[in-house]
């Protein structure tokens, strides 16, 4: 999921809102709040920093004294420590970060507690985790040791409790290093796990947050020799940043996500599916819906139906303001236009849609060239979406491939079709790690919520995007598992080299002993090759009878073969 701190318009502010189930508060009554950076650490600070990451080492060698009894308790105590603050999380978030929508927040706080839980239940991280008994292999578990996770501003709660708990699970120490602009946050977050953690039996120290806004403290800590892995969920400088460390690890960066409406498609189940979850927390995480392709036999049919579910499709204009807001620093996105409400963004805009507008549809140009340029081809953190007319298959498959290339290689993308051969079409050009088939991606791709795939808040992009997977992230990708396999016994299994080779020899012998008269040789291989011979005529479909004297070449030639063989034996 993208951190749009990591690429945020120079003078942009966070904005703090009072009301608890929606973006923002009265306009007028918003307060700012500027992140400050207060230059880089001095030495005494670093000092501190090496303490904090000598003490995750400790806990990190204690937590592997642990069985899986024991971890299973600290998780399940963690777990529910996080489900009863689920509520409260999502206040802090909605106060420090001023965007998203309260009761989403509070839904991804239990995705990734609960619906984490359910799939770690009876799932094994400790010693022996698997076993292959009929090749005699078994795979060990081990964990990494301190982890450094760095998490982003728009998911500030849900994410530190899916990496603490995911950390937890597998033994492993974890350093949070969260968004300047979702530090408290991340502290309180930590505080309600770590406390029912410790008193499960966590180690201390395996559970630590370092706050610090400069850049200089992370780069210290990427080249930390203590610290094991590096574990990214945030914007794409982060994630070169860290791929660029020399440290192992997971990073997972910006989505993109592409949808294509193929002519074949169930028109109101696709636009029910985008509007959930487009407007899901206000469009703030990275697997959302970014650019709608529509063919064009439904192109119409297909924006009355989103137009009739609370959509309002904006005028050129209209789309020229809401870029410029956005994107007026290039490439960069203002935060103050990041998860807001329509009718709020539209008026930051400058502009007056109704509140009852759920999202605002963008026309995008249909010429590929022309969309490539476009600022709104781009992931929009926000209720609006691109939408392209397709003039058939192929373009609609082109542009979808063109959207992902703009920062969403190997992140999510989905299709609305009941045509296989499109499907297939769709899947082998499109270069995503999740591919979602008549299925919304936000709520879709982070799993266990509309399908069966791993609940995750770190959705791997795969080399194309900068990382190591293209998976839904979570336990197994924080141990290390060794492969102990055990060695079949040999047939012979004593006396010395030289005895076992004379043995074999001695077997040998015995079978080729009948073929070492040259004679009984040429008879068995002369009767083989007419057999074969007779066999060929068979299936040639010769009419007229074979007749000895007509043995093809390649006959005679398994003859003279046989001969020379049964000469060779004889000599030996």
């Amino acid at each position: 999921m993208c951190d749009p701190g990591a690429v945020l318009c120079a003078g942009s502010s966070i904005v703090e809102g009072g009301n608890m189930t929606s973006t923002h508060a009265d306009t007028e009554s918003v307060q700012r709040q500027q992140v400050t950076d207060h230059g880089p650490p001095d030495t005494a600070r670093l000092a501190e920093v090496d303490a904090v990451v000598d003490a995750a080492a400790r806990a990190a060698t204690e937590f592997r004294a642990l069985d899986q009894e024991q971890v299973d308790r600290i998780v399940e105590a963690m777990v529910r420590a996080g489900l009863r603050a689920a509520a409260e999380l999502a206040g802090v978030a909605i106060e420090e970060t001023g965007f998203g929508v309260f009761e989403d927040k509070v839904v991804k706080n239990y995705v990734a507690t609960e619906f984490l839980h359910d799939y770690l239940r009876g799932k094994k991280s400790v010693g022996v985790i698997d076993e292959d008994v009929e090749n005699n292999i078994r795979y060990v578990a081990e964990p990494i040791g301190v982890v450094l996770a760095i998490t982003p501003v728009t998911n500030p709660t849900s994410t530190v409790l899916f990496k603490a708990i995911v950390a937890a699970k597998t033994r492993n120490a974890v350093l949070f290093r969260p968004s300047p602009y979702a530090i408290r946050c991340c502290e309180r977050s930590v505080e309600i796990l770590r406390e029912a953690a410790e008193a499960a039996g966590m180690p201390r120290g395996a559970l630590q947050v370092i706050p610090d806004a400069a850049h200089e403290v992370t780069h210290h800590l990427f080249k930390h020799p203590k610290v094991d892995f590096v574990w990214v969920t945030g914007g794409p400088k982060i994630v070169a940043l860290a791929n660029a460390s020399g440290k192992p690890g997971v990073s997972v960066g910006p989505g993109n996500a592409p949808i294509y409406i193929h002519r074949t498609a169930d028109i109101k189940g696709a636009v029910v599916d985008i509007l959930i979850s487009k407007t899901f927390d206000s469009s703030v995480i990275c697997p959302a819906e970014q650019t709608c392709i529509i063919d064009d036999a439904i192109y119409d049919a297909t924006i009355a139906e989103f137009e009739r579910m609370g959509a309002r499709l904006l005028t050129e204009q209209e789309a020229e303001k809401i870029a410029e807001f956005a994107f007026g620093c290039g490439d960069k996105v203002s935060l103050d236009a990041v998860g807001q409400r329509a009718s709020e963004l539209a008026a930051r805009a400058g502009f007056t849609v109704s509140p009852a507008v759920k999202i605002l549809l963008a026309p995008l140009p249909s010429d590929l060239d022309e969309l490539a340029a476009h600022p709104l081809v781009a992931e929009k953190l926000m209720p609006v979406l691109g939408v392209v007319r397709a003039r058939d298959v192929q373009h609609g498959i082109d542009a979808a491939v063109l959207v992902t290339e703009h920062g969403g290689l190997g992140h999510t993308s989905a299709i609305y079709a009941n045509d296989d051969d499109v499907v297939d079409r769709y899947g082998l050009a499109v270069r995503t790690g999740r591919i979602l088939v008549n299925a919304p991606t936000a709520v879709g791709a982070l799993g266990g919520i509309y399908n069966n795939l791993t609940p995750t808040f770190s959705l791997g992009c795969g080399t194309w995007g900068g990382s190591s997977t293209t998976e839904n992230v979570n336990y197994r990708q924080l141990l290390n598992i060794k492969t102990a396999l055990s060695g079949t016994r040999p047939i012979v299994q004593h006396g010395t080299v030289a005895d076992q080779c004379h043995r074999k020899h001695e077997v040998a012998s015995r079978l080729i002993r009948p073929l070492q008269a040259p004679a009984v040789t040429v008879v068995v291989l002369l009767i083989a090759a007419v057999k074969t011979q007779l066999v060929m005529w068979h299936f040639m479909e010769v009419r007229q009878a074979p007749r000895w004297l007509k043995v093809t070449t390649n006959g005679w030639l398994v003859v003279l073969f046989g001969a020379l063989l049964g000469l060779y034996f004889s000599a030996v």
